[in-house]
């Protein structure tokens, strides 16, 4: 699948209303859920649904996040859905 110019895929988040993920109040499962129907609602594609997702992640953690994704994209090495579920869901266990 083709990837989403930058100033769209910054766009896109301004029409999504999902919960910010905010641990311990947040349901890490369900904001995932959450996340994937808009991505597939406005067909953004596996490796930019971190990007998206940060996007709805608290200001502290986001930027954590952030910085991670931006060495993974440094280093030719994105960071697919999958692998940022499972860094969501044990980050979340801590």
């Amino acid at each position: 699948m083709q990837q989403l110019p930058d100033p769209v895929l910054e766009a896109i988040p301004r029409e999504f209303h999902p919960p910010e993920y905010n641990p311990p109040q947040t349901d890490v499962q369900e904001w995932i859920r959450s996340i994937e129907l808009l991505c597939d609602k406005y067909g953004i594609p596996d490796v930019q649904r971190p990007q998206c997702a940060t996007a709805f992640v608290k200001d502290g953690l986001r930027t954590e996040l952030g910085d991670v994704l931006t060495r993974a994209r440094e280093t030719s090495r994105p960071v697919h859905w999958d692998a940022f579920k499972n860094i969501m869901v044990e980050f979340d266990r801590e």
